[in-house]
């Protein structure tokens, strides 16, 4: 018989992480820290080569130590350039998120008294191949075993429709978080919880509205003081600078006004916020939300969901009273705030408790309804909830176009510009999806070899293009071809993109007797050698 596994639902957030469960009483709950908080900060503190301090602490102590405090790390998954350099060692995205892995799924296993180990986790629907194979690398790192990298909107769109899967309607999740920003639109009929559009910017969030307010505050500083007084040279102030910002930011989210004194190089200047000003000075900010969802709006209207049922505002931000008055305004809809902070992790924990169900399942014939519940109730599944779970279709898409860089030979002459991508995956594709090419050719005679370049769409909110600049490397592979073969030899080319948006590519000789398979790294993630390699050396880091 199969081992069954509880699985947890973990939202790593760019402000905030959090890891949830579905409890004995069969409810979506999310599992306290170690400091007793709902949420933990994504911040790292290097306190020492040997020990990490991760969430609430690390805050507080980057105004000491600011150089040895890593902050938003989530913007940079899947960025080859990204480092961090501290005690003489450098950190990519990669492992630094796992040290927040590690810290909220030892925090959980504590507070359970059982292990922790295997896990779904978030990520914005925006994200694209890079970002979502470094985040499944992070699990990795993190000793833990990830099922599935489950895109943030689809995840609070389960959890508000678990219930109302037979309540056909059309959902917007407005999910506004502290450093990316995802609107999609999602239809919730004949128990098939589906994504139709998304769109998005993984680097619009809170944090784009806190760099506006200390901007703000630096200006009346150097105003009172002279530029030459600049507070944003000095770390220290700058850390200062950013406590308050987020201050100002959730206290005029009930306040009018906001009041603080800002010190630096031996001068004091007083510094003061309306709601008002602040909306000003983020208005184009807030422009750019509405801008995207109108985009997936009127997508949604092509692909026949003229209407949207509800609005569900996610992530914190969407605390902000200018976010709901401006969908109310220039959208005529009337958003619901749906559990900002804890509805994505809570969604997730509902899939994970899914994929559970649907190993249950597979291993118990539907007649044997007893079976599946004697396992279901283990895990917190009331009778005939295991069948339920599994039934569901959830039905996610690709957020972007995926193809490769040929050659137009028959323009080659007369432009030496003869590179272009051919899309063999569009956009907002159903998930999975496979699609094989077979008008792919050599381009001369006694070829060896054919370079296969993957690319990926490099801006999801437009049509496709097959510009080499509107696109991104995203990997490559090269096979060997058969001797002796004529121009125009066909290659067969498959493209399979799972649920989880990981690609598969395979490239065939069909005139050769073997298939030639590739094995494609994805450029600007960890591969799998280098994952196995430093694992070990991460484990021996503590975590507090």
């Amino acid at each position: 018989m199969h081992e069954f596994k509880k699985i947890y639902g973990i939202d790593l957030g760019t402000t905030n992480s959090c890891i949830a469960h579905i409890n004995k009483n069969g409810e979506p709950e999310i599992i306290p820290n170690a400091e007793g908080d709902l949420t933990t900060p994504s911040v790292v503190y290097f306190e020492t080569p040997e020990n990490v301090v991760v969430g609430k602490v690390a805050q507080q102590s980057a105004e000491m130590e600011p150089d040895k405090v890593v902050y938003e790390v989530k913007r940079s998954m899947g960025d080859e350039t990204f480092s961090f350099e501290v005690d003489g060692k450098t950190y990519g995205p990669e492992a630094i998120s796992q040290f927040i892995l590690r810290k909220i799924a030892q925090d959980a296993s504590t507070y359970l008294n059982e292990p922790v180990t295997d896990v779904v986790i978030t990520c914005p629907a925006y994200f694209g191949i890079k970002e979502r194979e470094a985040t499944k690398n992070a699990g990795k790192l993190a000793g833990l075993t990830v099922h599935a990298i489950l895109s943030e909107p689809t995840a609070a769109a389960f959890n508000y429709g678990f219930d109302r899967v037979d309540q056909d309607q059309t959902v917007l999740v407005f999910d506004l978080g502290g450093g990316t920003f995802d609107v999609t639109l999602i239809e919730i009929e004949d128990n098939n919880i589906s994504v139709v559009n998304t769109g998005g910017d993984h680097n619009l969030g809170g944090k784009n509205w806190n760099d506006r307010i200390i901007d703000h505050f630096a200006n009346i500083f150097m105003d009172e003081h002279g530029e030459e007084n600049d507070p944003c040279t000095d770390s220290y102030t700058m850390q200062d600078l950013r406590n308050k910002a987020e201050e100002a930011k959730k206290q005029l989210s009930t306040k009018t006004t906001y009041r603080a004194a800002i010190s630096h190089n031996g001068h004091r200047a007083e510094v003061e916020l309306t709601r008002e000003k602040f909306e000003e000075l983020t208005r184009d900010l807030l422009d750019r939300t509405i801008s995207l969802t109108r985009n997936v709006l009127e997508e949604g209207k092509e692909k026949g969901h003229p209407r949207v049922d509800q609005v569900l505002l996610v992530g914190g931000s969407t605390r902000m009273p200018m976010v709901s008055a401006a969908i109310e305004k220039e959208l005529g809809m009337t958003p619901m705030v749906y559990d900002p902070d804890l509805a994505v992790a809570k969604g997730a924990a509902w899939v994970a408790l899914k994929k559970l169900a649907d190993v249950i399942a597979e291993e118990f014939k539907p007649s044997e309804e007893q079976e599946r519940d004697k396992h279901g109730e283990k895990f917190g599944l009331a009778p005939g909830q295991t069948t339920k779970l599994s039934d569901i279709k959830i039905r996610s898409i690709s957020s972007k176009a995926f193809g490769l860089v040929v050659v137009n030979t028959k323009k080659a002459e007369k432009d030496p510009e003869r590179l272009y991508v051919s899309h063999i995956l569009d956009r907002h594709v159903q998930l999975p999806a496979e699609e094989t090419v077979t008008s792919l050719g050599t381009v001369v005679d006694n070829q060896k070899s054919v370079l296969i370049e993957l690319m990926e769409q490099a801006d999801g909110n437009s049509e496709p293009s097959t510009e080499l600049d509107n696109n991104v490397k995203i990997g490559e592979g090269e096979i060997t071809l058969a001797p002796n073969l004529p121009k125009g030899s066909p290659i067969h080319v498959t493209f399979r993109l799972e649920e989880d948006g990981l690609l598969k590519v395979h490239a065939v000789d069909p005139k050769s007797r073997n298939e030639c398979h590739i094995e494609t790294r994805v450029s600007g993630v960890m591969s799998q050698e280098e994952v196995e390699k430093i694992s070990s050396q991460l484990q021996m880091i503590t975590i507090t």
